[in-house]
């Protein structure tokens, strides 16, 4: 969507997803932050009107590889040299609404992966971003104790949740999560160290049976003793994170 609203009038952009139905883990902001870059590149470079394709395919067995593809003017040989440099343009003066391919460059090269340029056979201009990936797999849902004491925080992993497919019942702190587990068919429980009351999340996953999986997620820093004692016990998720960083919990296989 955010693609459709960013072109302007008399471009059209067309989707490829080769990837059928294989759910892959992908960083979703960083992702879609690069695949916007490149389609407000790829419209910056046609002049009037024309036509942008998004490509998503599985190549070589084991990389993800997103290709932007344009009708547009194509790389000069300047281009290609220097367009992953910081702050290089093509623009010429004109004011582009692109971060610049070096912002894609840099999410490649932090995933693992690399950015190609070229000209396709009609003169435009084609980018392929590949990147290593994983497959996600199937998680069962389940009925999750989530306790967090700051409501916008809540809300936001709320919805993480329900996205997943998971019941959720919350609370901001831990004597009353305590009353939930105990009464409640909870198949995992996320809380914050942090919480109302004078329990810390720590101690509240100290006294939950051991067979029922816990994530403590937490902004204190890596020194902190309350996040070192957490560390040392538990799975620990540093705050902010996102649905996919989430759910490499559900992944886990429990231990025998």
């Amino acid at each position: 969507r955010l693609a459709y609203a960013a072109v302007a009038d008399g471009v059209t952009i067309t989707i490829k997803n080769n990837l059928n139905d294989t759910k892959i883990l992908l960083d979703q902001g960083f992702s879609q932050d690069a695949l916007l870059n490149l389609v407000l590149n790829a419209n910056e470079a046609i002049e009037g009107s024309g036509k942008i394709t998004l490509e998503s395919s599985i190549v070589e067995d084991n990389w993800l590889e997103f290709t932007v593809t344009d009708t547009g003017t194509g790389f000069s040989e300047e281009a290609i040299q220097n367009a992953f440099t910081p702050f290089y343009t093509s623009k010429k003066g004109r004011v582009g609404r692109g971060l610049g391919l070096s912002t894609v460059f840099d999410f490649a090269k932090v995933s693992g992966g690399h950015v190609k340029l070229e000209n396709t056979s009609q003169g435009g201009a084609k980018v392929a971003l590949r990147i290593p990936y994983s497959v996600a797999a199937d998680i069962e849902p389940g009925l999750v104790l989530l306790v967090e004491d700051n409501l916008e925080i809540r809300e936001c992993i709320r919805g993480y949740l329900r996205d997943m497919n998971h019941a959720v019942i919350e609370t901001n702190n831990a004597e009353e999560a305590l009353n939930l587990v105990h009464v409640s068919d909870i198949t995992h429980v996320i809380t914050d160290v942090i919480l109302e009351g004078q329990m810390t999340g720590v101690d509240l996953a100290n006294s939950i049976a051991k067979e029922t999986p816990i994530l403590i997620i937490t902004s204190l820093p890596k020194t902190d003793p309350l996040r070192i004692k957490a560390e040392d016990a538990f799975p620990v998720l540093h705050k902010p994170f996102d649905a996919s960083d989430l759910m490499y919990f559900f992944q886990r296989k429990p231990c025998q």
